[in-house]
């Protein structure tokens, strides 16, 4: 059995070229079905990134405001509701603006 490492997140397509330049000659697997577990897996892994980002800027609003875990996640959704963005973008942004503060 041979073990395919993957060093960071990439799209389905660019995992499916990596596996199929280094597997055997022959796979048994249907190709698209490889394409739709192998995009599971990206969008997954985009998934658990994008909660890390909000886990984080929560941490940050608890700290700098004092705020508890439920009114941190609260302002983090108010912020981003009202800037039009995805829940994980206004983190980003958060933890971004926060870095260039020095905070």
């Amino acid at each position: 059995m041979r073990v395919l490492l993957i060093d960071e997140p990439a799209s389905a397509e660019a995992l499916l070229e990596k596996i199929a330049a280094e597997a055997p000659q022959r796979i048994d697997i249907d190709a698209a079905a490889l394409k739709a577990i192998l995009l599971e897996l990206v969008q997954a892994t985009q998934r658990l990134e994008e909660r890390k980002l909000v886990e984080r800027a929560k941490g940050l609003l608890m700290k700098s405001r004092g705020l508890d875990e439920e009114s941190a996640y609260a302002a983090l959704r108010k912020m981003a509701m009202d800037r039009q963005l995805r829940l994980g973008d206004a983190a980003q942004r958060l933890l971004d603006a926060a870095d260039l503060l020095g905070a």
